[in-house]
């Protein structure tokens, strides 16, 4: 350990390895300065702790003795029995995590997994901004969202700016879009659309509902909604003030009721023309 005064003010450096006790944390590193009139301890990694349950690595960091902060930067990892997340930077508060730079998080309690730039993690809550991915797992399928922001808190799912939302069943987008996850209910809003492999519908507000394989069971479309349904001998096509479209859990068009609408029906021929009805 060596001290240095500089202007009235000690710096402090450590050697040979350095341990840091706070409530509920411990903190190692081989070596670390204390700028006194900060209050910041840097530590020189490799950096390793224990917070709370979770393990933490990363190559530096600084603990901001009063905020009561810890920073680490350089292949940051955090990890518990059930969650991961890896990142460039991190911060740690007594009830928040925020990560930075390449960021990605799973959580095996949730089923839930992902990506951005920039990442607040709380008990239930996930807030990710700019190259935003989500990814919810569930026994049949896999439902991944695409956006330039979201929140995803108490299993509901909020997403602005460009937002895409792809299964192995369907897919749709719009410039935002709210996901109820235990109702499997979702509103999609601002140049929506929705499509799977024999429909597909546009408007500026969609309410899907889907069954528990994620097909769309049904849909009500709003605000010059559009259909087409592609069938083996006939194509659908109309436009009306709204509609209200049901599949019954299948790919296949069961039944739709339209208002104020118009459209034409063409029937595929065998050569592969079409002729309108």
């Amino acid at each position: 350990m060596s001290f240095v005064r500089d202007k009235g003010r000690e710096i402090i450096n450590f050697y040979g390895g350095v341990v840091v006790r706070d409530s509920g944390m411990l903190v190692s590193s081989p070596s670390g300065t204390y700028y006194e009139n900060l209050g910041i301890l840097e530590l020189h990694g490799p950096v390793l702790g224990i917070q709370d349950g979770r393990n933490l690595r990363c190559s530096s960091a600084k603990i901001y003795e009063k905020e009561r902060i810890f920073k680490g930067y350089g292949g940051c990892e955090v990890e518990s029995e059930v969650e991961f997340l890896s990142c460039d930077s991190v911060h740690l508060q007594e009830d928040e995590v925020l990560a930075f730079g390449n960021v990605f998080f799973k959580s095996e309690k949730d089923s839930v997994e992902g990506r951005g730039q920039e990442v607040k993690l709380k008990k239930g809550f996930a807030e990710v901004r700019n190259n935003a991915e989500l990814k919810l797992f569930t026994s049949s399928d896999t439902i991944a969202v695409n956006s330039n922001y979201y929140v995803y808190k108490d299993s509901i799912l909020t997403t602005k700016g460009n937002s895409k939302v792809f299964s192995i069943i369907f897919e749709g987008g719009g410039d935002s879009l709210v996901y109820y996850r235990a109702l499997r209910y979702a509103e999609v809003f601002g140049m929506g659309w929705v499509k799977d492999k024999n429909n597909e519908i546009h408007a500026e507000e969609i309410k899907i509902y889907l069954s528990t394989e994620n097909n769309v069971d049904s849909l009500i479309a709003s605000s010059n909604p559009s259909l087409k349904n592609f069938g083996e001998k006939e194509t659908l096509s109309l436009e009306a003030d709204s509609l209200f479209f049901y599949s019954f859990a299948t790919d296949s068009l069961k039944y739709f009721r339209a208002i104020r609408v118009k459209g034409n029906l063409e029937e595929v021929k065998e050569d592969g023309d079409t002729e309108s009805k």
